[in-house]
């Protein structure tokens, strides 16, 4: 079997000695779309590790005629072109639905409280401020937490994270969810409004929820238009669940701040931020809009977990009885 592995610094090495117990296994970094079709045109891979920012689409699977499994460390999959993979009969291993090795990663759930004390409290300006020369607080009066209503829009394994944090600040947490596991499984304290409620009585909209075909664009002009004046608005999620064009007319209008780390196609984005991007541009200019590049499960502890529980998974798929 040829094996692909396209993260050579971040796989761990009792992972890679599990790996290459598989098969003739390559390592090599790709950096961009174009050096990843480089490696795929070497030799006809069996299998092939991606990450997201790199996409496999039509052109990287005519290019793997013997492909047996895609292998991505994440659980967003919209970097896969899922629908041919079904059709190729290619198996897409990911850490989607994967609960006992997601429960213990809590990055992003961790960068969402950051983002959201970072705009609380102003502190990317502030700190920006004394790298100029100046040291002067009262630009930078931020908010105190407790006792404020934070709404969570997907109580899944991050919204529930995120709501525990929210409780261990002193702060009314409500949520958001039509699963009915996701309520039963919701921390003791958290109430449950339907959705308009929720955005006309939170002071901060965290979202939470996955991309989909019913959840592209969901959070629109509409919603943004229903979040109380003077309300602030987390993104860690995906960017294409947003209408960012409504983004920045609320930032204008109603809503007080924003803090995304996802933007719209931003895993498309491999050769840096286009040009002109219209969020880029806004916060450039103004103290209300924190952007960050998709780092919301780049920590240590996580990469270790998620590449050597992929490879697990791998193995499994590897040694499983062929049917029939």
């Amino acid at each position: 079997m040829n094996i692909l592995h396209i993260e050579p610094k971040q796989i761990p090495s009792s992972a890679k000695e599990k790996l290459e117990t598989l098969g003739s296994v390559d390592y090599m970094w790709c950096e961009n779309q174009e050096d990843l079709r480089k490696a795929l045109r070497l030799k006809s891979y069996h299998a092939v590790f991606v990450r997201l920012g790199l996409a496999f689409h039509a052109k990287e699977f005519a290019l793997c005629p013997d492909l047996r499994a895609v292998i991505t460390p994440t659980t967003g999959l919209d970097h896969i072109d899922l629908k041919l993979a079904h059709k190729r009969g290619v198996e897409v291993l990911s850490l989607r639905g994967e609960l006992e090795v997601l429960e213990k990663i809590s990055s992003t759930a961790e960068l969402t409280w950051t983002l959201l004390l970072s705009l609380v409290r102003k502190l990317p300006f502030a700190f920006n401020s004394v790298i100029d020369g100046h040291w002067n607080k009262w630009p930078f009066e931020g908010e105190e937490l407790i006792e404020k209503t934070l709404g969570i829009v997907g109580c899944g394994r991050l919204g529930r994270m995120v709501a525990r944090y929210g409780l261990a600040f002193g702060m009314r947490v409500v949520a958001y969810d039509p699963d009915e596991i996701a309520r039963e499984n919701a921390p003791q304290g958290v109430s449950f409004l339907e959705f308009s409620q929720l955005l006309e009585t939170s002071d901060i909209v965290s979202l939470h929820v996955p991309l989909n075909e019913k959840t592209e664009g969901f959070f629109g002009r509409d919603c943004f238009a229903k979040m109380k004046e003077g309300a602030y608005f987390i993104n860690t999620a995906r960017g294409e669940l947003t209408d960012e064009q409504a983004l920045l007319e609320a930032l204008t209008r109603n809503i007080k701040g924003a803090a995304v780390d996802v933007v719209r196609g931003d895993s498309r984005w491999d050769d840096g931020v286009p040009e002109n991007h219209p969020l880029v541009q806004y916060a450039k200019k103004h103290q209300n809009l924190i952007i960050t590049p998709h780092i919301g499960g780049c920590s240590s502890t996580a990469t270790f977990r998620s590449r050597e529980h992929v490879v697990d998974m791998f193995t499994s798929f590897v040694q499983r009885p062929a049917r029939g």
